[in-house]
C-alpha cells in the first residue's frame, strides 16, 4: 500500500466514524432531559463498564485476528472457532454479573439499588463482543469502508434509541433494551457478511492454530484491563470521592475532549494492520515510514483539535445541557491534551506487537495505571475534577514520551519534530481567530469552528506542510475506495 493510500484510509475511517465520536454530544441534551443527574451518572458508568467487559469477554482475540488471519489457509474456520471461544467467555461474564450483581453495583455505582441494570448489561456485553469478531475480519483485510458502515449503523441505532426513550419518557432499563435490540440486528448482518453465521459446522482448525491466537492475546487481556484502568480509573475515583452527580459533569467534559479521538483513533486503527503486513514482508523501511507518518498526523490533527475544543466547550455545554454541567476551562484543556498523548502512547506500543513481545505490555500498563491511581487519588482529593484531569494528563504524557523514545531507539522510527513545531504555530493562529470571534449562540459556535479550521488549513498551506497536489491525490484515493459497494461477502 502506498503512503497516499495509507493516509487516505485513515481519512476515510475518520469521515465514517464521526457519528461514533459525536454521539455522546448528540445525545447529551436528550439524556439530560430524560434522566436526573444521578441516573445520568449511572448511564455513563454502565457504558464505561461495558467497554471493559467487552474487551475481557473478547479475550483480545479480535486483535489476534487482525494480526494473523490474512496468513491462515482456512480463514473461515479460524474466525468461526474464535467466535465460539468468545461465546463461552461471554457466558462466564454474564454469570458473574448475575451472581455478584449486588456487590458489583456497590463497586460501580456506590449504591446497591442499581443492581438490576447489570443483567441487561451482561447481554449487551455478549452481543458487542461477538460483533467485534465480525468487525475484526473486516479490519484484517483493510476493508475500512465495510466495517465503518457497520459501526455507523450501530451508533445511529444508539442515537435513535435515546431519542425514542426521551420522546416516550421511557426509563433507563427500557433504554438499555432498545440499545441491545439494535446491536443484535447489526450482529446478524455482520455475521452473514463475514461468514460467521453458524460456526459449529466448521472444521476444527487445529489446537496449534488456536493456541497461537490465545498465546498472542493472553498478555493483551491483562494489558487491556490495565489500560482500561489507566483510562477509566479517574471516573471511579470521582464517583467515590465526589459522587455520581460530579462524575456526570466530568464525563461530559471527557466527551468533548474525546472529539480529538474522532481524528486520532483512525490513525492507530489503520496503522496496526498496515505495519503488520509490511513487517511480515520484512519491509522495515516501510514500517518506519508508516510510524513516522502516524506521528506527524497525531501532531497535525491533535493540536488544532485541542485548541478548538477548549474554546468551544463552555458555550456548547451551556447550550446542550445547561450551566450546571459545565466544568472549569482548565479541565477540558487537560483532558483534550491527554487524548492526544494517549493516542501517541498507543501507536508507539504497536512495535511490541510486531516484535511479538506483547508479554511486556502488562508491565507497562501496571506502571501507568499505578501512577494514575496515585496521582488521581492525591490530586482529586485536593482539587476535585481538576485534579483528576491533571492526573490523567500527567500519566499519558509521561507514558507517551517514554514509549515514543523506545520506538525511536528499538524500531529506529523518526519523530517529525518539524511538523510538531509547525502544527503548534498554526494551531496558535487558529486559536487567536476563534478567541476573537464571539461565541454565544449555536450559529456563532459553528461559524467559529469553521473559521478556525479554515485558518488552520490556510496556515498549513503557507507553511508547506500540505500542498494542493497532496490534497487532490488523497481525495482521489478516498473516492476510489468509496466507489465499490463493498456489500458482498468477504473472502474468507
Amino acid at each position: 500500500m502506498s503512503d497516499t493510500k495509507f493516509t487516505a484510509n485513515i481519512f476515510l475511517r475518520m469521515l465514517l466514524t464521526v457519528p461514533l465520536r459525536f454521539r455522546g454530544l448528540i445525545l447529551l441534551p436528550f439524556l439530560a432531559a430524560l434522566l436526573p443527574k444521578e441516573l445520568y451518572g449511572v448511564w455513563v458508568q454502565i457504558l464505561v463498564t461495558r467497554d471493559l467487559l467487552v474487551g475481557l469477554a473478547g479475550l483480545r482475540l479480535e486483535t489476534a485476528l487482525v494480526r494473523f488471519l490474512e496468513g491462515e489457509e482456512d480463514r473461515r474456520a479460524v474466525a468461526q472457532w474464535v467466535l465460539v471461544l468468545i461465546w463461552v467467555s461471554s457466558l462466564v461474564v454474564f454469570g458473574l454479573l448475575v451472581c455478584f450483581r449486588g456487590a458489583l453495583s456497590r463497586l460501580l455505582f456506590d449504591d446497591s439499588r442499581y443492581h438490576a441494570y447489570l443483567i441487561p448489561l451482561g447481554v449487551w456485553v455478549w452481543i458487542s463482543a461477538s460483533l467485534q469478531i465480525g468487525l475484526a475480519v473486516f479490519r484484517s483485510q483493510l476493508r475500512i469502508l465495510a466495517l465503518s458502515v457497520r459501526e455507523f449503523l450501530s451508533a445511529l441505532w444508539l442515537i435513535a434509541s435515546v431519542v425514542t426513550a426521551w420522546y416516550f419518557k421511557l426509563g433507563l432499563m427500557q433504554l438499555l433494551l432498545l440499545c441491545i435490540v439494535g446491536d443484535v440486528l447489526v450482529l446478524v448482518w455482520v455475521s452473514f457478511q463475514a461468514g460467521l453465521v453458524v460456526p459449529f459446522w466448521s472444521s476444527f482448525p487445529g489446537r496449534e492454530i488456536l493456541w497461537k491466537y490465545l498465546r498472542y492475546s493472553a498478555p493483551l487481556n491483562v494489558s487491556f484491563f490495565l489500560f482500561w484502568v489507566t483510562k477509566s480509573l479517574d471516573r471511579f475515583l470521582v464517583v467515590k470521592l465526589l459522587g455520581l452527580e460530579t462524575v456526570a459533569i466530568y464525563v461530559i467534559a471527557s466527551q468533548f475532549a474525546n472529539m480529538a479521538a474522532c481524528l486520532l483513533n483512525p490513525i492507530n486503527y489503520v496503522l496496526l494492520p498496515q505495519v503488520a503486513r509490511s513487517w511480515e514482508k520484512q519491509d522495515e523501511a516501510a514500517v518506519r515510514m508508516y510510524f513516522s507518518r502516524a506521528y506527524g498526523l497525531f501532531f497535525l490533527l491533535g493540536m488544532p483539535c485541542v485548541v478548538g475544543v477548549s474554546l468551544l466547550y463552555e458555550t456548547a455545554v451551556v447550550l446542550l445541557a445547561g450551566p450546571g454541567y459545565c466544568a472549569n476551562g482548565s479541565v477540558i484543556v487537560m483532558l483534550s491534551l491527554s487524548v492526544v498523548c494517549s493516542s501517541v502512547f498507543m501507536g508507539s506500543l504497536y512495535g511490541f506487537h510486531l516484535l511479538n513481545i506483547t508479554y511486556l505490555l502488562p508491565i507497562i500498563y501496571v506502571l501507568s495505571s499505578g501512577m494514575n491511581f496515585a496521582l488521581c487519588y492525591a490530586l482529586a482529593s485536593t482539587w476535585g475534577i481538576r485534579g483528576a484531569a491533571l492526573s490523567r494528563l500527567l500519566t499519558f504524557l509521561i507514558a507517551a514520551l517514554v514509549m515514543t523514545g523506545w520506538a525511536c531507539w528499538r524500531m529506529r522510527v523518526r519523530v517529525p519534530l518539524g511538523i510538531f513545531v509547525k502544527a503548534m504555530g498554526a494551531s496558535a493562529g487558529m486559536g487567536i481567530v476563534m478567541y476573537i470571534y464571539p461565541r454565544t449562540t449555536w450559529v456563532d459556535t459553528v461559524i467559529s469552528g469553521i473559521l478556525g479550521s479554515t485558518v488552520y488549513f490556510i496556515l498549513l498551506l503557507g507553511l508547506g506542510i500540505i500542498t494542493r497536489d497532496i490534497v487532490f491525490r488523497h481525495a482521489a484515493a478516498i473516492l476510489r475506495m468509496l466507489r465499490p459497494a463493498s456489500g458482498g461477502a468477504l473472502r474468507l
